[in-house]
């Protein structure tokens, strides 16, 4: 009952009950249905996502970055941060982001080489033995 306030907030201003006229009809009403159908843990998520900093992750390591507060104050011109609700995944590139994690995302030198309309990653595979 503590988060019941921060859910409701998330809720109010979701495109499931606001009507806003960037969002088709057809749109609105797949959002409805698809949260009328989700569990308590998808639901969560969907409503408030989860912001990993993935400039902190350890290579070596099989486990996932702490999620962080999913806050506009919590991103850094110096990280790059996943966001992921369920049905979107967005990277948010900080204007300092490492190089060196740029090339490895990317294959650009920097950030300013990197292509806006690009939209998916070339998928990389991580074996753990």
């Amino acid at each position: 009952m503590k988060v019941l306030p921060v859910y409701m907030n998330c809720l109010l201003k979701n495109c499931v009950l606001l009507s806003r006229p960037e969002i088709s009809t057809d749109e609105r009403a797949y959002q409805r249905q698809l949260v009328m159908t989700m569990g308590v843990a998808d639901s969560q998520l969907f409503f408030y996502p989860q912001l990993l900093p993935i400039h902190t992750l350890d290579v070596k390591s099989t486990m996932l970055p702490a999620a962080v507060r999913c806050s506009e104050s919590r991103l850094s011109e110096e990280g790059i941060f996943l966001l992921a609700n369920g049905l979107h995944m967005f990277l948010w590139l900080g204007v300092s982001s490492p190089p060196e994690l740029i090339q490895g995302i990317f294959n650009v030198p920097s950030f300013a080489h990197i292509n806006t309309d690009m939209v998916s990653i070339i998928f990389i595979a991580f074996v753990v033995i």
